[in-house]
């Protein structure tokens, strides 16, 4: 489940049959399929299940794992700066984002137009040849077992014609591009 949607546990129809759930942060339940609604983190992990049948003295019981995969708003961090055209721009997701082993990972990367620029399955963004019309921002959707992350905030993508010249200021030299 997504953190913040709901959830439903399901069971088997008996007829004349009670059911009884517990969970994680003392959930319980007599209803065959509840809803939780607005998940969270602490609502991951194992659900019980005992079902008792009165016309046949029966009891079954079995047992689910829920995973909530939790909602954190990544970081982007522009590793090369001010860039001169022609060069390439690298990004990476600064945040550790506790993933779960196996989790379906894609990173969604638009620039501030919301057009798509890359599709990739690693927090790290390449973009080579990077030309002054590309000049912008970036941001990142976050996309984990089809749970989508809360866009990262957008980073400054900054590139220099490559007609520009070297200064020098107050005894600092600026990367200005040239021929």
């Amino acid at each position: 489940a997504c953190e913040g949607d709901a959830f439903r546990l399901t069971a088997t129809n008996y007829e004349n049959a009670t059911y009884q759930w517990t969970g994680p942060d003392g959930f319980t339940s007599d209803e065959r399929e509840p809803l939780i609604e607005n998940a969270k983190g602490e609502q991951a992990g194992i659900y019980a299940l005992t079902v008792t049948v009165e016309t046949c003295d029966a009891v079954f019981s079995g047992q689910t794992t829920v995973y909530v995969t939790r909602n954190i708003q990544p970081e982007l961090i522009n590793l090369s700066g001010q860039v001169c055209e022609g060069e390439r721009i690298e990004l990476v997701v600064d945040n550790s984002l506790l993933i779960l082993e196996g989790s379906r990972i894609r990173f969604e990367w638009y620039n501030d137009a919301n057009e798509q620029v890359a599709v990739t399955n690693s927090p790290f963004l390449r973009l080579e040849n990077i030309t002054v019309e590309q000049s912008g921002s970036i941001y990142l959707l976050v996309y984990v077992n089809d749970c989508v992350f809360t866009a990262s905030a957008p980073i400054a993508i900054e590139v220099i014609a490559s007609d520009s010249e070297m200064a020098e200021v107050n005894q600092s030299t600026y990367t200005i591009c040239g021929d």
